[in-house]
């Protein structure tokens, strides 16, 4: 009998070896695919500025420019061509703008209550 059971144990144990080397290999190949998948992601170039700034958003920074201007989320959005739901979106931080629409935002970082008024006039949006 054990003439019988030999061969078969050797082999068992030969495929437990093979069973655990290509565990170790996959998880080294897990490890490998992880690190290459980060390094990727710090590669990715973020899109440029069109004025070659790059402009950073803030939901408060938002509601504190909105209040400066006077303006409504509807006005501010017809400024920054987006709804004003958009505009509640983003202060309440449910969503980010996307790049075209943080520059739009930055454009009207410079003006103050008249031009944005005159703005809205000329989109025919409300002017109080």
């Amino acid at each position: 009998m054990r003439e019988q059971v030999g061969p078969i144990q050797a082999n068992a144990s030969a495929q437990r070896k093979q069973l655990a080397a290509l565990k170790k290999q996959v998880q080294e190949l897990q490890r490998d695919l992880a690190q290459l998948r980060r390094a990727s992601e710090r590669a990715r170039p973020e899109p440029e500025p069109v004025d070659g700034k790059q402009h950073r958003f803030s939901a408060k920074g938002l509601v504190t420019l909105r209040t400066k201007l006077g303006l409504s989320a509807k006005d501010f959005g017809l400024l920054a061509g987006v709804t004003g739901h958009t505009v509640y979106s983003w202060e309440s931080e449910k969503s980010a703008p996307r790049p075209a629409q943080v520059e739009a935002v930055a454009a009207l970082r410079g003006i103050g209550k008249r031009e944005a008024q005159r703005r809205l006039e000329g989109l025919g949006g409300a002017a109080d």
